[in-house]
């Protein structure tokens, strides 16, 4: 996959992706800590809250969709 979600909004699933197969993941900058990348594989991550979250449509929806559109806009890796 080139690109991963992790649905656990406290960073688990996205530490150990990098402690144990993206070792290089960086944050984007202003993506305010939802979309990660790693420049030797391409690969995207996205750490995102679990669908089941109570949290409202827009934090768990827009707020990411809008920083993965940030992301796409302004990669330059």
């Amino acid at each position: 996959a080139d690109i991963i979600l992790c649905c656990a909004g406290t960073g688990i699933i996205k530490n150990f992706i990098k402690d144990n197969y993206l070792k290089d993941l960086i944050e984007v900058p202003n993506t305010n800590e939802w979309i990660y990348y790693s420049p030797s594989t391409g690969k995207t991550v996205i750490n995102s809250w679990h669908p089941s979250d109570r949290k409202s449509y827009k934090v768990v929806y827009h707020n990411m969709m809008n920083a993965y559109s940030y992301f796409l806009k302004n990669k330059n890796y």
